[in-house]
């Protein structure tokens, strides 16, 4: 390695201590109330919720209430003090495509006009230009509105339409750096795995499919007993947000979901290349130190965020389109 070469290790630190800059935006000292934490089977958002969780506890902060798309109930509304800060879970659904967790996000802001609201590092996409004004419309009336976004085109989108108070940040998964082993597997056999979309964001091949093997997403990974247990916990959550129980609808998930994820990272870590059209099979990789070969999603949300981040990154690659 060159002297001028950033080490794996090194820019991983470094995307990990970018993090302690939403400080400014969010200063420890003041209770959190944490939004839209996800209550889906997309390993990714777990992965950013897990950081998230992470980052709240390494820096000290007091998050006085969680509540997901489906219970943001009356009693948590009703408790909401007026330097509570509302922080709502980043991702990739703000826009047109998740047009669910994009109501509820507008909601959320329309509802506290006098608190500082925060979207935590989102990337930014519309296919509509009716969709995004009408998003501009509901988002500029608020007074104190954050909002943290992960690329330059999501940067140049939000300070245009949405608010002059956006910062570029890098994933909140890298909170996770440091979490897990990074060694290799111990065969000599060259392990490469095809990881790639298969939902809304996929996109044709169109030949150039990896050779690697057959292709495997987060749902081909999932467990028959995971998907039952997920559903019941998302069941909960509905009846918590209808009748309010008096359990804490997040114990039981966020147990389920730190199980599949550790099982993930089993996995991910039995392969010593990951070629992945998912961001966060690009990132899970990378908080293991393996190689990386990226293809964009539908979007070109994976290029972007190279670019941003992982351009100094000597094992993350971005395949040409």
């Amino acid at each position: 390695m060159s002297s001028t070469e950033i080490s794996p290790p090194a820019t991983m630190d470094a995307l990990k201590q970018r993090l302690a800059d939403i400080h400014e935006i969010m200063p420890p000292d003041r209770p959190v109330l944490y939004l839209d934490y996800p209550v889906h089977l997309n390993i990714g958002d777990s992965l950013i919720n897990m950081g998230t969780e992470a980052f709240f506890q390494d820096h000290g902060h007091r998050v006085v209430g969680r509540a997901s798309l489906y219970n943001f109930t009356p009693s948590l509304q009703a408790a909401v003090t007026p330097d509570t800060i509302i922080a709502l879970h980043g991702g990739g659904n703000l826009g047109d495509i998740y047009p669910w967790h994009q109501t509820f996000r507008e909601d959320v802001v329309a509802a506290f006009p006098d608190n500082r609201v925060v979207f935590l590092p989102q990337t930014i996409h519309y296919g509509s230009d009716e969709a995004l004004a009408a998003s501009s419309d509901a988002l500029r009336r608020h007074g104190d509105l954050h909002i943290l976004v992960r690329d330059e085109k999501s940067y140049e989108i939000s300070a245009t339409h949405f608010t002059e108070n956006t910062v570029m940040i890098p994933d909140m998964a890298h909170q996770l750096w440091g979490r897990w082993p990074t060694d290799l597997p111990t065969s000599a056999e060259s392990r490469v795995l095809p990881f790639l979309r298969k939902d809304e964001e996929a996109v044709a091949m169109e030949g150039d499919q990896p050779e690697e093997g057959e292709p495997v997403d987060w749902e081909d990974l999932i467990q028959p007993w995971e998907t039952l247990m997920f559903r019941a916990c998302r069941k909960t959550h509905w009846l918590d947000g209808r009748v309010d129980l008096p359990i804490d609808p997040s114990r039981a998930w966020y147990k389920l979901q730190d199980r599949i994820v550790e099982r993930m990272v089993g996995f991910f870590r039995d392969h010593e290349h990951v070629v992945t059209s998912r961001l966060h099979g690009c990132i899970l990789a990378s908080l293991l130190s393996r190689r990386v070969t990226l293809l964009d999603n539908s979007y070109g949300k994976l290029s972007a965020y190279h670019d941003a981040w992982f351009a100094d990154h000597p094992e993350i690659m971005a395949r040409a389109a």
